[in-house]
């Protein structure tokens, strides 16, 4: 039980930083995703570049947005569980669940660097997926887990202003 209640701290912090840190784009992660600049031939590549990085960064932030809330869905229904005083066994298939949220936003943001033109912005997406990944493995420290969340954002918005 007690590895249950600091599962569900962790990922609590987890969720309010990413939370906390996001700015919302106004656009859905399908918009983002299906939009595609329009090529002419007066374009320049300076442009194109700019277009992509837009595009690619909307929808990391979308990402950002999403994924803490299906986390927060989750969270609740452990929070339930905790405070009806189930055992770890009862919890274990939102933990399970949440396991494979953590691999799909990962993964989510690895195809997102590999879309971008940006040098630049492909490596910070890329260090946050794996950030993320991290998180699943149970090894991390609610810090750890704070500071991951609080350095992509912010690395993030460095390359994507």
């Amino acid at each position: 039980m007690r590895r249950l209640i600091t599962g569900v701290a962790c990922v609590g912090v987890l969720l309010l930083a990413a939370c906390g840190n996001s700015s919302q784009s106004g656009s859905s992660s399908h918009d983002a995703a299906t939009t595609t600049p329009t090529a002419t031939a007066a374009a320049s590549p300076t442009t194109d570049l700019a277009a992509n990085t837009s595009q690619v960064c909307d929808a990391v932030k979308q990402l950002n947005t999403d994924y803490p809330a299906k986390f927060t869905t989750l969270f609740n229904q452990i929070l339930q569980l905790a405070a009806q005083g189930a055992d770890e066994a009862s919890g274990q298939k939102y933990v399970d669940q949440m396991n494979a949220l953590t691999k799909e936003w990962a993964n989510s943001l690895q195809s997102e660097a590999a879309r971008a033109s940006n040098p630049e912005l492909q490596k910070t997406v890329n260090s946050l997926a794996a950030e993320v990944t991290k998180l699943e493995s149970g090894d991390a420290s609610m810090n750890d887990m704070n500071n991951t969340v609080q350095s992509g954002n912010a690395n993030l918005a460095k390359v994507c202003s």
